[in-house]
């Protein structure tokens, strides 16, 4: 075995061991590598640790800045509807003043003629400040629900029966302003779960409002559930009133505020009858959708989900 070993060339053993001394640098060198690495990363570590402590800090007074911001809102939106219900409710005594003396005018009905007097002048102050008080009527109502202090009924509707019945109780204000009134159906109809009460009011609104802006010999058409899938229903009314909505109404409707800087004469656009719609739709979570163009076609289209309604806080 020795003398085998003498055999063995020296060179070998020197290229082996330059191989191995050059293989055991580079391993030093890999691990001084990655304990820099690893140094670094704790580093790193520490300083997302930190972050993220701070983070969840920041985020838990932001959240506290939220209840807080969100429970002062809340108390501004009571006291709101709180002072808008009271300014309804004294509005309702000088609507009943008035409509008292327009009642008087007609003296006594036995002698007087007071349907010959009320198709005159005392008769169109006898109407708006009927349609007044009920619009502040609503008002009221849809406040009180926005508080908390009244709540919706869960009730399957009937949308056709609905549209039949708001159109039967306007029929004759329709004729007495000479404008048609129509409906129009599509099949399917789905039942809507929702306040039945809080519907017809705003289809009774929002048909009225169609009748009163129509011209004489114009037609004022409800339709029912036109090109809409089976999870929600539509109804339109349609109408061909010679001035749009206003846009800042228009804003109303869509939801979305309307500029605090209005011209003077905007005012005259903001409709309280399309307003009190707009809230009872609110109360549905419904939308309503409007085109309107001077002269020609306006659309105001409620659409209201087949589904149950999410109740309010």
């Amino acid at each position: 075995m020795a003398s085998g070993n003498r055999w063995i060339p020296k060179k070998v053993d020197e290229d082996e061991q330059k191989r191995l001394l050059k293989l055991k640098r580079s391993i030093q060198g890999d691990l001084k590598k990655l304990v820099l690495d690893y140094r670094r990363m704790e580093g790193h570590s520490r300083n997302l640790r930190h972050e993220v402590r701070t983070a969840a800090d920041d985020l838990q007074k932001t959240r506290s800045q939220l209840r807080s911001m969100q429970w002062d809102l809340r108390t501004q939106l009571i006291r709101e509807a709180n002072l808008l219900n009271v300014l309804l409710a004294g509005l309702k005594e000088p609507l009943d003043i008035i409509e008292g003396h327009v009642e008087a005018l007609a003296g006594d009905p036995g002698t007087a003629q007071p349907e010959e007097l009320f198709g005159g002048p005392a008769g169109r102050i006898r109407d708006e400040v009927r349609r007044l008080r009920q619009i502040v009527t609503d008002l009221m109502a849809a406040s009180t629900i926005h508080l908390g202090n009244a709540r919706l009924k869960r009730e399957k509707v009937d949308v056709r029966e609905l549209v039949n019945r708001v159109l039967e109780e306007h029929r004759q204000t329709a004729r007495g302003q000479q404008v048609d009134l129509s409906g129009r159906f599509a099949e399917p109809i789905p039942l809507v779960l929702g306040d039945r009460q809080q519907l017809q009011l705003a289809l009774n609104h929002l048909v009225d409002n169609a009748i009163t802006h129509s011209p004489m010999g114009e037609t004022v058409t409800v339709e029912a559930n036109g090109k809409q899938t089976l999870d929600r229903v539509q109804v339109s009314i349609i109408d061909r009133r010679q001035d749009a909505i206003d846009a800042h109404m228009m804003d109303f409707l869509w939801g979305r505020r309307p500029e605090q800087k209005r011209p003077q004469n905007g005012i005259r656009g903001f409709d309280l009858e399309l307003m009190a719609a707009a809230h009872l739709i609110d109360l549905l979570n419904g939308r309503i959708d409007v085109t309107s163009q001077p002269g020609k076609e306006t659309i105001l289209t409620l659409t209201l989900p087949t589904g149950s309604f999410a109740e309010r806080p």
